[in-house]
């Protein structure tokens, strides 16, 4: 059976990778073609697209460290190195750092500027495009920020790499500097924020407990005065009243120094670092504020530069230091003042519990002097707490540092052009493979035995000959081409079987050779088929009946002067004998058309000469075969089909469209729908027709 048959070439050893291979020789033009055109799109738009520069930037996260405040709760619990650095990460990504990056640069910025597409190139020219609102503008900037900032981990190491494009190497450079800048001073802020808020937590426990203590030693104070007025010796209350009047004196100044420095601490809260520099009289101060409202005023004239903002911000950084020297040495002062007040109620108490006052008063003094150490002791330790987080806080670094800041590149990022012509060669050529399968399967021919699709039997697959001479043909029988023969042979022996593909037995058979198209090779494959019947022994004749283009004269290199179409038309009488000739290389008997002549095929075709002959062939011959013009390129087959016990309808394997097939079939079966047809596929690939040169089958839509 035909299914079976070929089912079993298909399963045969590399007969997949034959057809694979077989598929992109015929193709190849068409798959050239496609990736031809898909490289020279891809490389235009390349071309057309603007170049595109990157810098890169390396931030290193330092190395977790637990805060020395431990003792205040301020510090976060340590974690993880990989936690660590994955929220910087994200806290690069976050927002906030993108409209920093914008504040900082401008949105003037050449990084920030609209853009040009490939749409620009077809815009007509002179025609403006309508300028964005400020919204629009920065809404426009942190999406150019979102798509060309990228920002990740450099694997399980501790860098973190902050890549940006830009349509210009300096702001490719300068857009990564300003990201890992934006990212170092929004750290640096939120770690100096948060020791601030823990300061001013101090600060307020602090002013409580010297609001208490003033109120306590202000009632001990109050209480000394009342008992020392009650004391009967003169000598005694003098005493007693110089060592008040020398605490009152230390106490004054302790006030003073403490209202100094809230009054330096609320001009630090609110910046104002002139009228602090007036306060403390700091020459050092004074330069720093001078040397500010010189960038401030430098900034203002060029605004979006990123080195004075980073100066600027450096600089804030030495006042906040210098102002929390200042504040440090102010609360020295204080202190020393504050112990000096203590001594002397120290010397006061002492005096008290040597004087001559009853029990209660002595133990009243002792309660309101013991309300009085605890009170200090909160301060203490309140007033401890808020220096710790002021030393804390000045000596504050970032805790990521740049250790490699971002270069001016040479060249474009992209278009990488040998990248493009890579990929999109390897494109390319799969789609010009998809649509040569495409055309194979849909619009191609068919190319091997098992033709899905096709309305009849294949009947042999016949490999390509060395070339379409007699000469060639005749050694094909016995010389390189062996295989061709072979496949011959085995089809003349399946026609020969005669009712395994339905022709009638008895007399001569008649065979008629046609094709769908030009230059298929029917009239090589009647002549091979003859001359084959003619080895074997049996009487065959081959008829040139393309009247249109004889060429069987040509193949077997006779020059007839009269020709087949001569005899049907009756212009020559000599013409029955002068178009018969023999095969020179077998015995096959030939009926010649007429050398260069093109005659009117459809009145030749109806002639009764024509049913004639081919009756008077059928007793003289076993097999007669008629080479006929084209199916679909004259109307001479159609009725020559009629006459005919078989058709072999020839087809150039993978070179004949399945529509022109089926239209041929089509064609033959409204003429002649009793009169059989098998296909034989020709030139087919070597690798094909080596392994695959016969199959026979039964027709899958009617019987044969």
């Amino acid at each position: 059976m035909r299914g079976t048959r070929a089912a079993s070439l298909a399963d045969e050893p590399g007969a997949e990778l034959r057809r694979a291979i077989g598929l992109l020789r015929r193709q190849r033009r068409l798959i050239l073609g496609v990736a031809a055109a898909t490289v020279f799109l891809v490389l235009l738009l390349a071309l057309a697209h603007p170049p595109r520069y990157e810098a890169r930037t390396l931030i290193l996260v330092e190395a977790a460290e637990r805060s020395p405040l431990a003792m205040a709760g301020a510090a976060d619990p340590p974690q993880d190195d990989g936690g660590r650095i994955d929220g910087e990460v994200e806290m690069l990504r976050a927002p906030a750092t993108a409209g920093l990056v914008i504040a900082d640069l401008g949105l003037a910025d050449p990084v920030f500027a609209p853009r040009r597409t490939v749409v620009d190139l077809f815009r007509p020219f002179g025609t403006r495009v309508a300028a964005d609102s400020p919204e629009q503008a920065e809404q426009r900037a942190r999406d150019r920020l979102e798509a060309d900032v990228f920002i990740l981990r450099k694997g399980a190491t501790r860098l973190i790499e902050i890549s940006a494009r830009a349509d210009e190497a300096a702001a490719a450079a300068r857009l990564a500097n300003a990201f890992a800048a934006a990212h170092l001073e929004m750290r640096l802020a939120a770690r100096v924020g948060a020791l601030e808020a823990g300061q001013r937590a101090f600060d307020r426990a602090a002013e409580a407990a010297a609001s208490a203590l003033s109120r306590v030693e202000a009632g001990l104070d109050a209480f000394v005065e009342k008992a020392v007025r009650s004391l009967p010796d003169p000598a005694a209350r003098s005493r007693f009243e110089m060592m008040l009047a020398e605490i009152d004196d230390a106490e004054a100044a302790r006030t003073g120094l403490g209202a100094t420095i809230a009054a330096t601490a609320d001009l630090a809260g609110r910046r104002d670092w002139s009228g602090l520099a007036a306060r403390i009289s700091s020459a050092r101060l004074s330069s720093l504020v001078a040397e500010r409202i010189d960038l401030l005023n430098r900034l203002s004239a060029a605004r979006g530069t990123v080195d004075l903002r980073l100066r600027l911000a450096a600089l804030e950084r030495q006042l906040d230091t210098e102002y929390r020297a200042a504040a440090a040495d102010l609360r020295l002062r204080l202190e020393t003042r504050r112990s000096e007040e203590e001594a002397l109620r120290a010397r006061l108490a002492e005096a008290f519990e040597a004087s001559a006052l009853t029990p209660p008063l002595l133990q009243r003094f002792f309660e309101l002097r013991q309300a009085a150490a605890s009170n200090r002791d909160l301060y203490a330790r309140a007033l401890a707490g808020s220096t710790a987080f002021a030393v804390e806080r000045a000596a504050q670094l970032p805790e990521s540092r740049i250790v490699s800041p971002a270069l001016v590149p040479g060249r474009p990022a992209s278009p990488d052009l040998p990248l493009v012509l890579a990929l999109s060669g390897l494109g390319a050529l799969a789609l010009g493979i998809g649509a040569a399968v495409l055309r194979e399967r849909h619009a191609g021919g068919f190319v091997d035995a098992d033709a899905e699709g096709l309305d009849a039997p294949v009947i042999a697959l016949l490999p390509e000959t060395a070339g379409f001479t007699g000469e060639a043909l005749g050694a094909a029988f016995g010389g390189p081409e062996m295989v061709f023969g072979e496949a011959v042979r085995r089809l003349r022996a399946a026609l020969e079987g005669g009712r395994r593909v339905g022709m009638r037995s008895g007399r001569g058979r008649v065979v008629l050779v046609t094709s769908a198209e030009h230059e298929e090779g029917k009239s090589l494959v009647a002549l091979a088929l003859g001359r084959a019947f003619a080895r074997a022994g049996r009487a065959a004749l081959l008829v040139d009946g393309d009247f249109r283009r004889p060429a069987l004269h040509r193949l077997v290199g006779l020059a007839p002067r009269r020709g087949l179409a001569d005899h049907l038309s009756g212009a020559d009488p000599e013409a029955s004998t002068a178009m018969r000739a023999t095969d020179p290389a077998s015995p096959l008997r030939l009926v010649l058309g007429s050398a260069g002549r093109r005659a009117a095929s459809e009145a030749l075709a109806e002639s009764p000469r024509l049913a004639g002959l081919i009756e008077e062939s059928r007793s003289a011959a076993d097999f007669v075969l008629l080479d006929s013009s084209p199916v679909l390129a004259a109307v001479d087959p159609c009725r020559l089909a009629a006459e005919a016990d078989l058709v072999l309808l020839v087809l150039r394997c993978g070179r004949t469209s399945r529509p022109s097939a089926r239209a041929a079939l089509a064609a033959l079966g409204r003429s002649a729908p009793e009169t059989p047809v098998l296909v034989v596929l020709n030139r087919a690939e070597r690798g094909l027709g080596r392994f695959l040169p016969l199959c026979i089958g039964e027709s899958r839509k009617r019987a044969i």
